[in-house]
């Protein structure tokens, strides 16, 4: 260290300090995996993260990063140099780790990282390394010449797009409900707690787990009460169907402020907000009805908008809000923290306002997630999530610390795990869709923003987190159009003059391939349901009419496809998951005889059938059958 002007300088600066601590990090890694015997290296297996001693690694480490901290204040520091040994460091573990594991999807993913590493190597972190990067600002430019525009087109494309939306959306769901096809898991479990929200002011449901109990003690997720009023004006479960088609497409506003404050032409925001309509992970995740992971998307896109902004109100609320979907939306908000923070430390514009911003968030969602756990240990049924990373799981028991100490000690675990070939399809629509532009970039830190695409989707063995029909990517996938926006203001900035039609490619692209997947993927799914109601409307309507006759004062127990519509009441039961003798204390069993898997747990021999025991079981316990059964339905009556 010297002195100069009374001022101490250090001759790095943050960007210098991480790139020295991904070295070490390697380093310690290349050591402790080549260490292992040659069984343990085997990637798919958990037997190495039981031999490694993370302590060893820490030290491993911290002897490698000591040296390259200390020589620049003696000798002139030498970025190049250290770029050269990461990117050899991440050949030789990609080298060792195919070599042990070898598989065709792993083998691509090195090679995509060290083309990756390559490029970093060779022209560094947003064109230097030397010294804290200053912010660049893309030249602001219409989309389209003003002569197209005379009639102010843009917003007026961008609304009707959010009614087709909307539209198609609302019809696929409503169909899937007035043809009984919403299971109890989850939409008949959400529409009781709206029931329960509405009666009684609670989130209290007997159907999810078997006995009464409040969502709350599941998911803390209090936003859903920002829905109550509008459900109070019309108390259906089409009616929430509709709010979810809202919610979802709220998201396209600040989309279109976000692109108007990057320098985004108004036609190229239409396009963005297009791209996030037919994201064939945005209404394909809710084919499955509604869930409270939809606020995610639209509420980090207005905390992205705040930010840019540096509207403290705005960031604040949605900060706030985020939080208060689920326990697990602390991660996104953690992760822009992180993001808001090295942008802080690595860039002049704003640094104080950052810094600070970003200090304060990531305390904030540390502290709420911590508190909720503890709620959830304390009062209810735990963190649900952790055993959806058994593949990371190698202490032999449920602890987000132990995949992050795996994740530490074994980074191509990662990589192998987020490549597997049930993976990569679900990788072609979702981040494929977006033609790869969250990855074009040379400010690495915007990489940061896809570590819940990465965490969330990608590293768990759960199926339903890498499947485009589930409703697992709302979070990842308002930071990938996030960073989609800002890489492609970077894209403008590059292609100018004579070249800049050069930049609409990747945009056509990315419209092609997501077009591509949402036209195979969910347009057929969304007809299906629609030709499905009308093929079979009489025999849906005299099901209805069925339900009706049930008294709502009365308890029920039904098969999985009629919770939904036997909801408005306190007490409802599933014949398929509740406890049996929950079931037969009900006033009413409504059940289609026709779903053989909701009775397999009633037979009573292996070449039995569930539904004839189940119905000999119900009748011994006191039930009648009523003469209104019908139409596929058996409505039995307790005889009290």
């Amino acid at each position: 260290m010297t002195e100069k002007n009374n001022e101490m300088i250090i001759p790095f600066s943050a960007g210098d300090i991480i790139r020295k601590l991904f070295i070490s990090w390697f380093a310690a890694a290349i050591i402790m995996y080549g260490c292992l015997p040659e069984s343990a290296k085997v990637l798919g297996e958990l037997e190495a993260f039981k031999r490694i001693n993370p302590a060893v690694g820490f030290l491993t480490a911290l002897i490698v990063f000591l040296p390259l901290v200390t020589y620049p204040f003696f000798w002139k520091q030498k970025p190049y140099i250290e770029r050269i040994m990461l990117f050899a460091e991440v050949v030789l573990l990609s080298i060792i780790s195919v070599i042990y594991s070898f598989a065709a999807p792993f083998l691509g993913a090195c090679t995509l990282l060290l083309v990756i590493m390559l490029i970093y190597m060779d022209f560094g972190w947003n064109k230097s390394d030397e010294i804290a990067l200053a912010e660049e600002e893309s030249e602001k430019e219409p989309g389209i010449p003003a002569v197209f525009d005379r009639y102010n087109m843009a917003p007026k494309v961008a609304f009707l797009i959010g009614i087709a939306f909307v539209s198609l959306l609302s019809a696929w769901l409503v169909c899937r409900v007035i043809s009984h096809s919403t299971p109890t898991y989850d939409f008949g479990i959400f529409t009781q707690m709206f029931y329960s929200m509405k009666t009684h002011g609670t989130m209290v449901t007997t159907v999810e787990r078997t006995e009464a109990m409040s969502h709350m003690c599941i998911h803390v997720s209090p936003v859903w009460y920002l829905l109550l009023p509008f459900y109070l004006i019309n108390s259906t479960p089409e009616m929430l169907e509709f709010l979810q088609a809202l919610v979802l497409a709220s998201a396209f506003i600040p989309v279109w402020f976000i692109g108007k404050n990057h320098g985004l032409g108004k036609w190229e925001r239409v396009v963005f907000i297009f791209l996030l309509a037919i994201y064939p992970n945005y209404m394909g995740g809710a084919s499955y009805d509604i869930h409270e992971n939809i606020f995610l998307t639209p509420f980090i896109l207005w905390f992205f908008y705040g930010l840019d902004k540096k509207n403290i109100y705005i960031i604040s609320i949605f900060t706030a809000l985020t939080l208060l979907v689920k326990e697990d939306a602390a991660i996104y908000v953690a992760v822009i923290a992180v993001f808001i923070l090295l942008c802080g430390i690595l860039r002049k514009k704003d640094r104080k306002f950052m810094i600070i911003t970003g200090a304060v968030i990531l305390v904030c969602s540390v502290i709420y997630f911590i508190s909720v756990v503890n709620w959830l240990y304390t009062y209810g049924d735990g963190i649900l999530g952790n055993s959806r990373y058994n593949n990371f799981m190698y202490e032999g028991k449920d602890s987000l610390f132990s995949v992050i100490k795996a994740v530490l000690m074994e980074p191509m675990k990662v990589i192998y795990e987020c490549f597997d070939e049930e993976k990569l399809s679900y990788m072609s629509m979702t981040i494929g869709a977006f033609a790869l532009m969250p990855l074009i970039t040379r400010k690495y830190e915007r990489l940061i923003l896809l570590i819940p695409y990465v965490l969330v989707n990608l590293m768990p063995d759960y199926i339903y987190s890498y499947n485009i029909n589930h409703h697992y990517g709302y979070g990842s996938v308002a930071l990938m159009i996030y960073v989609s926006m800002v890489n492609f203001r970077d894209i403008k900035a590059v292609f100018k003059g004579k070249k800049k039609w050069l930049k609409n490619i990747i945009l056509v692209l990315a419209v092609y391939l997501s077009f591509g997947a949402f036209r195979e993927n969910i347009i057929p799914k969304a007809m299906n349901y629609m030709e499905r109601y009308r093929d079979h409307k009489a025999t849906y309507d005299a099901r209805e009419w069925l339900m009706d006759q049930i008294p709502d004062d009365k308890s029920v127990a039904a098969s999985t496809f009629f919770t939904t519509r036997l909801s408005d009441r306190d007490k409802l039961y599933d014949v398929k998951h509740s406890k049996i003798e929950y079931v037969l204390d009900c006033d009413y069993i409504f059940v289609d005889y026709g779903e053989t898997e909701c009775y397999k747990r009633y037979k009573t021999t292996a070449d039995s059938d569930g539904y004839t025991c189940f119905k000999k079981l119900v009748l011994e316990n006191g039930y009648v059958l009523s003469d209104l059964s019908s139409y596929g339905i058996d409505i039995y009556v307790k005889n009290r």
